[in-house]
């Protein structure tokens, strides 16, 4: 089973709450839970990302973005949005090693996400306040609620 985790995480302290849990919604059911880091520590993460212009979008990358992450970056539907390449970029300066792919819309980047999601691994929404809506239809709409 893969699991869809959405955190709101636009400025460094929020990554303080990542740490110990993560807000998750089950692939196969709406029922929300909450994920304990330490519960699985060995999970390969799947994230869709943004950032606002007025977010301090570097330590947040520092602090979040980890090596092996598979990354779809896309904007959020403000235009205090961060282009995905320039998130792109953010993340090739720190030499983190892992994948990213700039994605069009919220719902491209998901189902990229979905797609890319193998069997255990975890996908994580978070950036910008600003994609949880259409992430939340979009996750309604995969498991029929």
């Amino acid at each position: 089973m893969r699991m869809t985790c959405v955190k709101v995480l636009h400025v460094p302290s929020g990554r303080a709450v990542l740490r110990s849990m993560i807000w998750a919604v089950s692939r196969s059911s709406w029922t929300a839970h909450i994920i304990r880091r330490e519960q699985y520590p060995d999970k390969r993460r799947v994230l869709v990302f943004t950032s606002l212009q007025d977010k301090d979008t570097e330590t947040v990358i520092q602090l979040l973005i980890r090596k092996g992450d598979r990354v779809f970056l896309t904007e959020a539907p403000t235009p205090r949005t961060r282009k995905p390449e320039e998130i792109a970029a953010m993340i090739d300066e720190q030499k983190i090693a892992a994948v990213h792919t700039a994605e069009p819309s919220v719902t491209k980047a998901l189902d990229a996400a979905q797609k890319e999601a193998k069997d255990g691994d975890v996908v994580i929404i978070c950036g910008s306040l600003y994609i949880l809506g259409e992430a939340m239809e979009w996750m309604a709409k995969k498991i029929g609620n």
